[in-house]
């Protein structure tokens, strides 16, 4: 959903990520190391109403027949249970004044251990 005439930006960085804690209590929570990848796009963007269907499947934000990207609506959806069933999170950000950022964030092992 990029013009050609845009941008994407892919940044990677060490973060880290917590199992939420015992009830939420963040004195408690376990941090992990973890491997945060973010695209920044200059495109249509995502409007808030938006954010928590686009990770459905055969859902577009741009779903009219004039549209002018392709597809069939499958593309983050299909990202979204990739990356939790390697125990990771995706989300989608504000890229004012236009665009998005989708931020995916992934357990990073720092040994060749399996785990447990």
């Amino acid at each position: 959903f990029t013009p050609e005439t845009g941008k994407v930006v892919v940044e990677v960085r060490m973060a880290e990520m917590g199992d939420g804690g015992s009830d939420g209590d963040a004195l408690f929570e376990l941090k992990e190391s973890a491997a945060q990848f973010r695209v920044l796009d200059s495109g249509i963007g995502v409007p808030d109403a938006e954010k928590i269907k686009i990770f459905e499947a055969f859902y577009q934000v741009d779903g009219g027949s004039t549209r002018a990207a392709g597809g069939a609506g499958m593309g983050l959806s299909i990202v979204k249970r990739l990356v939790e069933a390697h125990r990771g999170t995706i989300e989608v950000l504000d890229n004012e004044p236009n665009g998005s950022i989708f931020v995916v964030t992934l357990p990073y092992q720092t040994n060749n251990a399996a785990p447990e």
